[in-house]
């Protein structure tokens, strides 16, 4: 019988992950819930160049700075601990999961949060082109790096004494699982995104209705994650923020709407300088503000959800810098799911305002099957869906 469930991180726990993992509700459904942060260990440099903001002292959260101390306790782990393991399955955490492999514990792992991936459903010969378009951009050491993994991912995982996952946690019906270790064992949980979870706390609360666009930060020129993977982020500061505030000021003067910023939740925009020209930026209050909206603003964020959910038009902006990063493919493949074409901010083309802010249902309704909720899943937030199932195993 499961009686506690530990949450493994590679990235710091904050007040936004605790309420993002219903740590309290778990603990109603008489759950032990403790979590393992092991950011230190995998990735030193991001301890070292990023502070997250909304820092939590929760006494649950164990900090590890040993690997061998981290590596120990987890094989030591009993049947009656269940891991939802945050931890993506590569090179670098290969030994997590050979100690988790030597553990009891059985593991799952989060695919609720899966947005479109744009090399889906291309040919075999399109997939090599693809790799070695990305490869040639790869230089150095790095270049040795993404070669390693890449021969790491194609080996069958049993090879390397690793045990699959025992659960996947979806959302929609078009989650990847790859690379991550899973066979015809591995059940598949249906829930939805966590997203549709705020959704569900919003229920029936008026809007204020301001007449505002709402741009979805994602913090591109420092976003942690850059850190986290030892790659340079798609476009330097100097570069992205005059190109959004350019296009912000012709947004606002062609629609008579103000541009708002929901601000990245790992971001960190307090103290100066002021890089949205002193428009409002706001942190923590996104599906608000969307709901509020007459209009989102995004590159590919995964809070687009909140824009489906409440049938706002989005408008998708890119660059001629993003469109050469690896991001490129991503904002067009999810602009296409919402029917729509990228705008390029530092490009001359006429913008049909009108047509930016309209919506297509049968697009809307698609990638909600595909991304968020599927038809068939519970109307329950989605830790009560996973305290549920867990239960009976």
């Amino acid at each position: 019988m499961i009686s506690r469930i530990l949450f493994l991180l590679d990235i710091p726990f904050n007040q936004p992950l605790f309420q993002r993992f219903g740590v309290e509700l778990l603990l109603e459904n008489g759950f032990n819930v403790a979590v393992w942060d092991l950011t230190n260990i995998l990735h030193p440099r991001l301890t070292k160049n990023y502070q997250p903001p909304d820092p939590i002292d929760w006494p649950g959260c164990k900090i590890f700075n040993n690997k061998k101390l981290a590596l120990e306790e987890m094989k030591n782990l009993p049947s009656t601990t269940f891991i939802i393991n945050f931890i993506g399955y590569s090179l670098k955490s290969y030994c997590v999961y050979r100690a988790i492999s030597a553990s009891q514990a059985e593991y799952a792992i989060h695919m609720a949060g899966a947005i479109p991936f744009p090399y889906v459903g291309i040919s075999r010969r399109e997939k090599i082109f693809s790799y070695l378009k990305r490869l040639g951009k790869v230089s150095g050491g790095r270049l040795v790096n993404y070669i390693v993994n890449y021969g790491f991912y194609h080996l069958p995982f049993t090879w390397l004494g690793v045990k699959p996952a025992s659960l996947i946690l979806a959302g929609g019906k078009g989650f990847v699982v790859y690379p991550y270790p899973v066979n015809k064992s591995t059940e598949i949980l249906w829930a939805h995104s966590l997203d549709y979870d705020l959704y569900l706390e919003e229920g029936n609360v008026p809007p204020t209705g301001r007449p505002i666009a709402v741009f979805l930060d994602e913090y591109l020129p420092f976003h942690p994650d850059y850190i986290h993977a030892g790659i340079p982020a798609p476009i330097t500061a100097e570069r992205y923020y005059p190109l959004l505030n350019r296009f912000f000021s012709l947004a606002e003067r062609e629609l008579g709407l103000k541009v708002v910023i929901a601000a990245h939740p790992r971001s960190h925009y307090e103290p100066p300088p002021d890089y949205f020209e002193g428009r409002e930026c706001v942190r923590g209050k996104t599906i608000q503000l969307v709901r509020q909206s007459q209009l989102v603003l995004s590159h590919c964020s995964t809070a687009l959800s909140f824009a489906n959910l409440y049938h706002k038009p989005v408008m998708f902006l890119t660059s001629s810098d993003l469109d050469k990063s690896s991001l490129g493919p991503w904002i067009r493949v999810m602009a296409n799911w919402f029917g729509k074409t990228p705008i390029c901010m530092d490009g001359d083309a006429i913008i049909d305002w009108a047509q930016e802010l309209t919506i297509d249902r049968g697009h809307y309704e698609h990638y909600r099957q595909a991304y968020i909720k599927t038809e068939h899943s519970e109307d329950l937030p989605f830790w009560q869906i996973v305290a549920n199932r867990l239960r009976k195993r």
